[in-house]
């Protein structure tokens, strides 16, 4: 469904240039969710908004296909394809809007539905996310974060997407509503067959509703697997230090643990070789030389890393 092809994306920050995403690729399957993760700061969110259409790539190609047909990144039929849902729902929805002209809008002005369906629409879209028609008077500071980002949901999914991005949607909720949040977006995924881009730093999240994952650092993606193997046995050493902050998460047969020494890499930091070299253990001269790419190294995993496969399988993230 979705191809990121050798992205990247900078923007000038004073004198620097910020390198926030580098040479990513990065391929979506039609109803499948794919979680992001990695340290705040690492580009995910930028990654995020290039696919959603908010941000041009400075390099790279992003290609949506539906049924086969290619939609331009730049058109109206992508932005209706591929929707947004941000972190704080307060602050993604107009206050000065009700409700149902929040939804209202992308039915109109995306989907080209005349005004004397729009009502009932609505009305659907809000039962769809679990809300009922009296919700559609009402403006966005009355509810509490839970309806509101049900709101979001339903405004994202008004459009008839085939692809959410969704950036740490569940993040600003207490534990309660965002367990309910996520049940509804389990549901929607399979009533409406869609796609996700679930960008998290909650790794227990992820486990719960993605199939895949891609674990970013420093604006490049340097492990990409099947959740399964991810959570039983990371290989990347940045990705078994990730996983080995969360102790309630069940990584398999404990190994020597990988301790980060140091800081992440800035974004706008130029460094010759692999981005990870001054926190990795393992770091050798072919790392302070050149930058890994990302390679298959087994069934459905690429990782971005020198090491031979046999070492990185070697070392796990408990000690």
């Amino acid at each position: 469904m979705l191809h990121v092809d050798q992205v990247s994306y900078s923007y000038h920050q004073g004198k620097h240039v910020v390198q926030a995403v580098q040479k990513v690729d990065l391929h979506i399957i039609q109803g499948e969710s794919i979680g992001l993760v990695g340290e705040s700061g690492c580009g995910k969110t930028t990654l995020g908004r290039l696919i959603a259409g908010i941000l041009a790539p400075s390099e790279g190609t992003i290609q949506f296909l539906d049924a086969g047909r290619d939609i331009p990144v730049n058109s109206t039929e992508y932005r209706r394809r591929v929707q947004m849902v941000f972190q704080h729902p307060g602050q993604s929805l107009n206050p000065r809007y009700r409700v149902g002209q929040t939804i209202a809008d992308p039915l109109r002005f995306l989907r080209g539905l005349p005004l004397s369906e729009i009502d009932v629409a609505v009305e659907q879209g809000l039962r769809r996310v679990g809300l009922d028609a009296s919700f559609s008077i009402r403006r966005p500071l009355s509810l509490s974060g839970g309806q509101q980002q049900r709101v979001a949901i339903a405004r994202a999914l008004a459009s008839g997407p085939g692809l959410l991005v969704l950036d740490e949607p569940t993040s600003s909720l207490d534990p309660t509503i965002q367990s309910r949040i996520l049940r509804l977006l389990s549901d929607l995924q399979s009533s409406q067959n869609l796609s996700y881009l679930f960008i998290s730093h909650d790794l227990s999240v992820v486990e719960r509703l993605c199939q895949r994952v891609a674990v970013m650092y420093a604006g490049q993606i340097i492990e990409l697997c099947d959740k399964e193997q991810l959570f039983s046995n990371p290989l990347h050493p940045y990705s078994k230090s990730l996983l080995a902050a969360v102790p309630k998460l069940n990584v398999g047969p404990k190994k020597k643990r990988v301790a980060l020494r140091g800081e992440a890499l800035s974004l706008s930091e130029s460094i010759k070789g692999c981005s990870f070299q001054s926190r990795c253990p393992f770091v050798h001269d072919r790392c302070r030389d050149e930058a890994p790419k990302l390679d298959l190294v087994e069934s459905r995993r690429s990782v971005a890393c020198h090491l031979p496969y046999d070492e990185l399988a070697a070392t796990g993230p408990r000690g």
